[in-house]
């Protein structure tokens, strides 16, 4: 499965724990901005070695997929499945979703 996914959506995938957060803003915005939770994958999209950090990942599990703006999720996202990743899913309205109620 491959797709944006609403909040209420990622929220129930997340909670199931067994998908993995990926969260792919720069550090600069991770430590400017809060995060949905402490345990996830920080992979900064601007990193030169991001590409062969996402590879290394094992490509049978879960993965959701958020950043600040929604074009690099997707750029992820698209990635992946382009690499053979079987399960990825990006936040819908990206990082300010997760805030609203």
């Amino acid at each position: 499965m491959f797709k944006t996914i609403k909040k209420e959506q990622f929220k129930e995938e997340l909670d199931k724990w067994d998908a993995i957060l990926i969260d792919v803003r720069s550090d600069n915005e991770r430590r400017t901005f809060w995060k949905i939770q402490e345990k996830q994958l920080n992979m900064d999209i601007y990193n030169p070695n991001v590409a062969e950090q996402i590879l290394a990942l094992d490509k049978s599990k879960k993965y959701l997929i958020y950043c600040w703006h929604g074009n690099r999720s997707l750029t992820v996202m698209n990635f992946m499945k382009g690499n053979w990743f079987s399960w990825v899913c990006e936040l819908a309205w990206w990082i300010n979703a997760w805030n609203k109620k």
